[in-house]
């Protein structure tokens, strides 16, 4: 199956982290956004 999802990621911002900076969506895809849900060391 194929995704409808492209994850976007920078090294150039910086490579230490494990998630992407942004996604983007096949046009007709559903799309969720999710506010405050980044990793935290704590």
């Amino acid at each position: 199956m194929a995704s409808a999802v492209t994850v976007i990621r920078s090294a150039i911002l910086t490579d230490a982290v494990q998630y992407p900076y942004a996604v983007t969506v096949e046009p007709g895809a559903r799309l969720s956004v999710l506010a405050g849900v980044c990793p935290s060391g704590r």
